[in-house]
């Protein structure tokens, strides 16, 4: 097996070093790192100035981009093989709730998946860091149930261990992930030459903790395993949407023209079906397109019990208490 290994803590973070050490024994492990402390970074991409990599002497590559860019060069550029999975960790600090949205560790995983591999971010849920060598095993040892298990093309696995030994490690618990309070406003100070400078506020307490989150799993001494979808599409709220009435349905027969002015017609009745709350709908004026469909949009408006006010180069349909059944 192949991994590429990486962080957002930096290439010299001492928990990317005991993971590198751990992973080695079931696997060959090339490390593209930052060369700095990239927490935070989330998904950003280095555009305007060019990537350099440069080896160390330990062997691990180091170079002057985000978590992201160490993804995408080492598999386009630094291995010589595509890797057969991407591991990015182990986090100074977890990775819970809402911090998977702004986490660097999180977005390396999240690249490696967007270049068609699986992939795990890892972190230790402490900033004293004593116990990566817990994080570490439980990593291996679910890289190792991947092999009968295989990650959906769709998601990487977010991994948060508490800083404890191995030996008080209560188990492994799949959650969901929880949620915090918004966190606290941001500090205003002075630099030496009296300007304002700004620091962010410490993360928002949490919100949303209880059974099944990844919060209360790590709380009670348990390793959190959350699966994360990479497509962030709300499906739940597409399917909530009326579908649109096919060209084939039966229908009155003065909404079965051809054209675009047909096409408005089935629109503004698609509005009133779906029982809208907008009180109007503003569209471009038609007459900027074509005079004769301008005049056509306008009967049809008048047709339907639409009141119609124009002005410039728009115009607005007042569309309010209105039902299907008074237009037909």
């Amino acid at each position: 097996m192949k991994i590429l290994l990486s962080n957002d803590d930096g290439v010299n973070a001492k928990g990317i070093a005991v993971l590198y050490q751990a992973l080695t024994q079931i696997a060959e492990v090339t490390l593209v790192a930052p060369d700095r402390n990239c927490s935070g970074a989330s998904n950003s991409l280095t555009l305007m100035n060019p990537l350099r990599a440069t080896t160390l002497d330990n062997g691990f590559m180091s170079v002057n981009g985000t978590p992201t860019d160490c993804v995408h060069l080492g598999v386009n550029q630094l291995m010589d093989e595509k890797p057969d999975l991407v591991v990015a960790g182990i986090n100074h600090g977890g990775n819970l709730g809402d911090d998977t949205l702004y986490s660097g560790t999180v977005a390396a995983a999240t690249e490696g998946r967007h270049l068609g591999l699986p992939a795990i971010a890892v972190s230790l849920c402490s900033h004293h860091g004593e116990h990566f060598e817990t994080a570490a095993a439980v990593t291996v040892n679910i890289i190792k149930g991947l092999a009968s298990h295989p990650l959906p093309k769709d998601q990487i696995i977010n991994i948060n261990v508490p800083d404890i030994p191995l030996s008080e490690l209560k188990g492994v618990q799949v959650t969901r992930l929880g949620a915090r309070h918004k966190a606290e406003t941001m500090t205003k100070q002075s630099d030496p030459w009296g300007r304002d400078i700004f620091w962010y506020g410490s993360l928002g307490t949490e919100s949303d903790a209880g059974e099944g989150t990844d919060f209360y799993a790590v709380n009670n001494g348990y390793a959190s395993v959350t699966p994360l979808s990479v497509d962030m599409t709300a499906k739940d709220s597409i399917k909530a949407v009326p579908r649109k009435r096919k060209r084939h349905q039966k229908c009155h027969p003065k909404y079965r023209d051809d054209g675009l002015v047909g096409c408005i017609r089935l629109f503004v009745i698609g509005i009133i079906q779906s029982k809208m709350d907008a009180q109007c709908v503003i569209a471009p004026y038609p007459l900027t397109i074509n005079e004769g469909l301008g005049r056509s949009v306008y009967a049809m408006f008048l047709h339907e019990r639409v009141s119609l006010v124009t002005g410039g180069q728009m115009m607005v349909f007042d569309i309010e208490a209105m039902t299907l059944q008074q237009i037909l």
